[in-house]
């Protein structure tokens, strides 16, 4: 469990930092693609 919460305090930190850097279309893109990605991911796990 704590690997969990280390993860993600890990990721949040980096995601922060990414989203502070990039420009508006570039972030919409990136967050798009993580959105295809789970739905894709969601609907072969079904």
């Amino acid at each position: 469990m704590e690997y969990v919460a280390i993860g993600t305090l890990i990721g949040g930190r980096f995601a922060a930092r990414f989203a502070n850097r990039v420009n508006e279309k570039v972030l919409s893109k990136v967050v798009g693609g993580v959105f295809a990605v789970l739905a894709v991911t969601m609907l072969i796990a079904r």
